[in-house]
């Protein structure tokens, strides 16, 4: 027998009804009505009841770390009562904590927060979440225990090896963002996350819970937020507005206040909150130099404690650098005298901050700002008074830290294009600073392929359409997108809801070409396949024919084109026109694969994402089941970008590049040789050569290994070489290396040795050790190199030497 379930405030009443027997409940819907099967004998026990909010509307989120706290927060759908438990993971019993005013339950809230103390350090717990309502709410005052169970591990100071990961300047909106800053700069391994201010934006709005949930604190959950803990330092579009209150509420802490420490092994983390109202009130301005002054007592005695003594890196972070002249540069002004510290026990060895929508870099006494991609936002005031490093961090930047006990590695992403970063430096215990920047990825200095003043048109259907009639259209974000990039275009708009292949061809003279695009983004294969109903669509043969036609005529006019797939014509995987659209995709990607074109692969994105729902009802990227909401457009507009900054980079070619073995895969791109090079490398080919120096053929003359023990010589005595048809993969397996790299200046040629391949210069290098576990590449015919070289008086390395065949 089945029977159905409505779990709504209107079956309240009838709770205690439920005596189930037979075959129990099959079918039932949730409080959001939507269908949920179910088999189960004794459904009132094990599933989710109406009064049970134990699965939070956003989070639950981690903060505060500390060796024996954490702080836990999470936001019902309705006020009720709250509690969390939590065990050390392989115990038993569960310790309960309410949510209590005044020593009784707190019924008034739905955004919780859980101050846990007296825990272990470097100890992983459990906990869940618990919720009840009171008797004025629903005569059923039963206790709801959450069914998940969530991880944490409380700061450690013994670890002395771990990742942190470092942004600023969300603005409240990382849905365009965050995934792809999260897999492109190993956020993954992070233990620590830090966000430096500005986390909402227009001082929390008039909508403070939208902002800080969908803004970005629901991304934050997905991706680590319930397991791992994050850091918000406040910024100043966190401060003011009717509603800056709510901060506390959103990111309160047990002392009350924006400025304290955190720390895990090595390093010690100092945050401070130098941020002041806007309004400027007589109340506010007196109330704003206590508060600094406050913080500065704070800092003087912070420094005499064993804590700060005994750290082997001390970092501090607030939202404004302390070289930024706004706000009458009240950073350095009050905490230079703390910074300035050559000692051991009272160096600061880096100062962090955001605001200024740039990345830069200034080392001690240097009058240089250095990883700097575009002109600063604002001055900053540099000098060689300063003996500390300072970083400030671009708008939603990816700045990871590898500790370790005796240095600090820093590493700015460029998420933008996988596997290239901004910048990578190292910091030692002294307080030095050494650049790295240099030793990853060099790239040839070519032009950009788009450019500022170029004409750029959007074909396509009602997709690109609506893409331009909202500001957070795809095609207005990927204008922005380019504008922040430093590239101003001229766009012709030419999406027209409802055309297929066969409108766009009548209409491409006069709405495209004769326009005289430099670019088309091109979009098409929503309306061409039948969709089962009164749309008929495209004959399949017809569309591939009009479809090359379209791209053939956009060629000839010497415009560059960028395709784009087409999205799913349902936001449904199993409809019937997303089977017939099949077809079209593919040809579609193929396509462009077989003319090297640009390419944003949309049918692929959208369906994976469409398949990981976890409501297959609920439209999460569509307003309509087909035309893109706000967070459909963000992700269309995302792949937009993409493709074409790897059009814009299309032909800059690295002369060299050093990096670890593990990302090895990554280059693929650069050759079409090297796939079973790198199937060598990641297998371990080499383990049974003999280091003799035998060639041993991977494929034939394509691409041959020798293992050799190399004899090192000192640096002083080193010879530049370079290849004129074979990439040369070199990786050191029992010790450092070093060699000199860098581009060939081909007038310094002396001659040939050794056959064609090879010849020797005069040009010296910049020195680059490369370590066990990495590799050195150099790419024919720029690619210089001299290896085989040392500092520390070893005579003799084992290194693997892999040839492949340039294209």
């Amino acid at each position: 027998m089945k029977k159905t379930l409505i779990g709504g405030l209107s079956a309240a009443l009838a709770g205690a009804a439920f005596a189930l027997n037979g075959d129990g409940i099959e079918h039932y819907q949730d409080w959001q009505f939507n269908p949920v099967t179910v088999k189960d004998t004794n459904a009132w026990a094990n599933v989710r009841g109406q009064m049970d909010f134990t699965r939070p509307m956003h989070g639950p989120w981690l903060t505060n770390p500390g060796y024996d706290t954490m702080t836990i927060g999470f936001i019902t759908r309705v006020v009720c009562g709250a509690a969390v438990e939590y065990r050390e993971k392989g115990t038993e019993k569960f310790v309960r904590q309410w949510n209590t005013s005044y020593g009784l339950i707190d019924y008034t809230d739905n955004v919780h927060v859980f101050f846990l103390k007296g825990l272990k350090p470097g100890t992983e717990y459990e906990y869940r979440l618990v919720d009840t309502m009171n008797s004025f709410e629903t005569p059923y005052t039963e206790i709801a225990v959450g069914r998940e169970i969530y991880t944490f591990r409380t700061l450690d100071p013994k670890r002395d090896s771990y990742r942190a990961w470092f942004t600023a300047d969300f603005h409240g909106a990382s849905r365009l963002v965050l995934d792809p800053m999260y897999e492109r700069s190993g956020a993954a391994s992070a233990d620590l996350y830090f966000f430096l201010g500005d986390n909402v934006e227009d001082r929390f709005g008039s909508d403070p819970l939208y902002y800080i949930t969908f803004g970005f604190m629901d991304d934050v959950c997905r991706l680590w937020g319930h397991s791992k803990p994050s850091v918000f330092v406040r910024g100043n579009h966190d401060l003011n507005g009717r509603e800056f209150g709510q901060w506390k509420r959103f990111f309160p802490r047990a002392d009350a206040r924006n400025y304290y420490t955190v720390a895990q092994g090595p390093v010690l983390y100092v945050i401070l909150d130098p941020n002041r109202e806007w309004n400027n009130t007589a109340a506010a301005r007196e109330q704003y130099e206590a508060y600094l002054q406050e913080q500065v007592a704070w800092f003087r005695e912070l420094k005499k404690t064993d804590q700060w003594k005994q750290a082997k890196f001390r970092i501090v972070m607030s939202h404004y650098g302390t070289h930024y002249d706004g706000h009458d540069g009240i950073v350095g002004k009050c905490f230079d005298e703390f910074f300035n510290d050559t000692t051991d026990e009272g160096r600061v060895h880096l100062v962090m901050g955001g605001h200024e929508h740039r990345y830069m870099r200034h080392d001690p006494n240097s009058f240089v700002l250095k990883g700097m991609p575009n002109a600063p936002k604002r001055k900053m005031n540099v000098s060689d008074q300063y003996n500390y490093c300072q970083v400030i961090l671009d708008q939603c930047e990816a700045l990871t830290l590898d500790v370790s006990s005796d240095k600090l590695v820093f590493t700015s992403w460029n998420w933008h294009e996988q596997g290239k970063l901004n910048d990578q430096f190292e910091i030692r215990p002294d307080g030095s600073v050494k650049d790295l920047y240099d030793a990853v990825t060099k790239y040839e200095e070519k032009p950009a392929l788009i450019k500022s003043g170029d004409t750029v048109a959007f074909l396509g259907d009602s997709i690109t359409q609506m893409g331009t009639e909202k500001p957070w259209g795809y095609v207005n974000v990927v204008l922005k997108a380019l504008k922040d990039g430093g590239i101003d275009v001229k766009p012709v708009f030419a999406g027209v809801s409802g055309d297929s292949c066969r409108q766009m061809l009548a209409r491409l003279e006069k709405d495209v070409l004769s326009k005289k695009p430099d670019w088309v983004i091109f979009s098409d294969g929503v309306n061409d396949p039948p969709n089962g109903g009164e749309n008929k669509g495209v004959p399949l043969a017809e569309f591939k024919a009009k479809y090359t036609e379209i791209v053939e005529k956009i060629l000839a006019s010497g415009a560059k084109v960028a395709i784009l797939g087409p999205t799913p014509v349902v936001e449904e995987l199993e409809h019937v026109a997303n089977r017939n659209q099949d077809d079209y995709a593919k040809f579609i990607r193929d396509f462009a694969a077989k003319r090297d074109l640009p390419f944003a692969d949309m049918n692929g994105l959208f369906k994976t994402l469409i398949k990981a729902k976890a409501d297959k009802k609920v439209r999460e990227f569509t307003v309509d089941g087909t035309h893109l909401n706000e967070r459909g457009n963000a992700l269309f507009a995302n792949e937009v970008v993409k493709a074409l900054a790897k059009a814009t980079q299309a032909d800059n070619k690295p002369v060299f590049v050093i990096d670890s073995l593990d990302n090895v895969g990554r280059y693929g791109r650069l050759c079409k040789n090297f796939a079973p090079a790198f199937k060598f490398l990641q297998e371990k080919g080499w383990e049974n050569l003999k280091a003799d120096g035998s060639k041993f053929a991977i494929d034939g003359e394509k691409v041959f290994a020798f293992l050799q023990d190399a004899e090192l010589k000192p640096w002083a005595k080193s010879l530049t070489e370079a290849h004129r048809a074979y990439i040369d993969i070199q990786v050191p397996l029992d010790g450092d290396e070093i060699f000199g790299v860098g581009r060939l200046d081909p007038r310094g040629a002396q001659k040939n040795f050794n056959g064609p391949d090879i010849r020797f210069y005069e040009q010296k290098l910049l020195p680059v050790k490369v370590r066990k576990g990495e590799f050195a590449m150099f790419l024919p015919p720029l690619g210089a190199h001299a290896p085989c070289c040392t500092d520390d008086g070893r005579k003799a390395v084992k290194k693997l030497v892999i040839k492949v065949l340039a294209d």
